[in-house]
C-alpha cells in the first residue's frame, strides 16, 4: 500500500472515529443522564477520555467542543452558552493531556505496574475536570444563566458540590480505569500511528 493511500485510510478511521464519539457523547448526555439547570450526572465523559486517550489534546477538546455545540442546538436543556461549550473543550484537552499515551497512561496489567502510573494520572485528569472545569467554571456559567436575584453562586457551587462533583469524581476513575486499558486490542483501528506503544514507551 502506498504512502498515501496509507495516510488517508488513517485520517479516514480518525475522522470517522471522532465522530462515532461525539455522536457517542450527545446520545448519553442528553438521553441516558441526569440532567437539570444545575446537575448534570450520567457517563457522557467516556467519549470524551477516550478521544483524548486516542488523540492527545486536540482530540478531546474536538469532542467535547463539538459534542456540546450539537447537543446544546439539537437537543437544548436550556439557553446555549459559548462559556458552557468552551469549558467542555477544556474538559477534553485536560482527558488528552494526562490520559494519551504519550503522557504516560498505558494498557499494561497490574503485574507489569501499568496500574499505579495510569491511576494517578487518571486522578490528575478528574480533579482536575471535576475540580476546575465543572465545579468551578461550569458553575459559575449557569449561575450566570439561571442565578438572578434569588438564588447565589454558592448555592449552585455548594449543590453541584454535593451532589455531582463528590458523587462523580470516583466513578469516572473507575469507569476511566476499567475502559481504556480494556480497548486496548482495537486501539489501532482508530488511531493508526497515533499511539505510542507500550513496547516503545
Amino acid at each position: 500500500m502506498s504512502k498515501s493511500k496509507l495516510t488517508g485510510r488513517k485520517a479516514t478511521l480518525r475522522i470517522v472515529t471522532l465522530a462515532v464519539l461525539i455522536a457517542l457523547e450527545v446520545v448519553l448526555n442528553r438521553f441516558l443522564s441526569v440532567n437539570t439547570q444545575a446537575l448534570k450526572i450520567g457517563v457522557a465523559f467516556l467519549p470524551v477520555a477516550l478521544a483524548g486517550w486516542l488523540y492527545g489534546i486536540p482530540g478531546g477538546m474536538l469532542v467535547g467542543g463539538l459534542a456540546d455545540l450539537a447537543g446544546a442546538l439539537l437537543f437544548p436543556i436550556g439557553p446555549p452558552n459559548p462559556g458552557i461549550t468552551a469549558v467542555a473543550a477544556l474538559s477534553g484537552a485536560v482527558y488528552g493531556f494526562f490520559l494519551h499515551p504519550k503522557r504516560g497512561f498505558t494498557a499494561r496489567p497490574v503485574k507489569e505496574g501499568g496500574f499505579f502510573g495510569n491511576l494517578l494520572r487518571t486522578v490528575g485528569a478528574v480533579l482536575i475536570k471535576q475540580g476546575i472545569c465543572s465545579q468551578l467554571l461550569n458553575t459559575l456559567f449557569i449561575w450566570m444563566i439561571y442565578g438572578g436575584a434569588q438564588k447565589t453562586f454558592g448555592y449552585f457551587f455548594l449543590s453541584r458540590l454535593l451532589t455531582q462533583t463528590v458523587f462523580m469524581v470516583p466513578v469516572e476513575i473507575v469507569l476511566i480505569l476499567l475502559l481504556l486499558p480494556a480497548l486496548k486490542p482495537i486501539r489501532h483501528l482508530a488511531a493508526g500511528d497515533a499511539y505510542v506503544t507500550d513496547q516503545n514507551k
